[in-house]
């Protein structure tokens, strides 16, 4: 057995198969996205095992040296000189030296994309037939559960009481990165519910989020996101409407 089959038979069949079987059961499209994406970081934590053990290395990793080649290509244009030089060069180092400690929310956020996408693909590919994966509710309608505060609580207190690079510090980090993914697409929902209230073109609204989408916009998606999780602004918005 070839090594792409190796890698299909471990990172991709197990989410294929839960696509399936989703197909077959009676689920709801956001309880059977739920149990994909869980299968999905079961099988990239097998995968990360197997090459671990076979290779001693990581495939979910990229490698520390291209990663700091590639921000100081990115930053170039900066151009810096004398005190300034060095402090980019620190700025650099320390950003390519946090990548290997954020592996835990890589794995969650790059397992949580790939599913969307493959999920999205199948509801695409087989709509109208007898075995389809159950839809996901409206763009509109996405929101995420409440319990999601308490670990944003969490996340605040531990990074202010943890020392720089201990487990605490580190886990609190990784809980960040993927709290700030949850509340980033609940901004962008969000928006895209106030777009539909108002009854703005789809061009407009796939425009509109396309330029919300830059990471000049990303603080305030993740601030209305939280905004919209303790408030409710949804039901306040429609209470207010009605």
């Amino acid at each position: 057995m070839c090594i792409r089959d190796r890698y299909y038979l471990i990172a991709q069949a197990p989410l294929s198969y839960a696509l399936s079987f989703v197909s077959r059961a009676r689920n709801k499209g956001a309880e059977a996205l739920l149990l994909c994406s869980g299968v999905s970081v079961a099988s990239k934590l097998l995968l990360l095992g197997v090459f671990l053990a076979l290779t001693g290395h990581n495939p979910l990793m990229p490698d520390p040296e291209q990663i700091r080649l590639l921000l100081t290509r990115l930053y170039a244009e900066l151009s810096p000189d004398g005190e300034q030089a060095w402090v980019f060069r620190e700025a650099v180092d320390g950003m390519a030296a946090l990548f290997p400690y954020m592996l835990p929310s890589l794995v969650l956020v790059s397992s949580l994309f790939e599913t969307f996408v493959n999920y999205g693909l199948g509801v695409l590919c087989q709509r109208g037939r007898a075995q389809s994966p159950p839809p996901l509710p409206p763009f509109s309608d996405w929101r995420f559960s409440g319990t999601l505060l308490p670990a944003m609580f969490l996340a605040f207190l531990m990074g202010f009481f943890a020392s720089d690079w201990t487990p605490g510090a580190m886990f609190a980090m990784n809980l960040k990165i993927v709290l700030n993914v949850f509340f980033f697409v609940q901004g962008l929902s969000l928006i895209w519910w106030w777009f539909v209230r108002r009854r703005v073109g789809v061009f407009w609204r796939c425009l509109a989020l396309a330029v919300f989408a830059f990471p000049v916009f990303w603080l305030w998606l993740v601030f209305l996101g939280a905004g919209d999780m303790i408030f409710d602004l949804r039901r306040r918005g429609g209470a207010a409407k009605g």
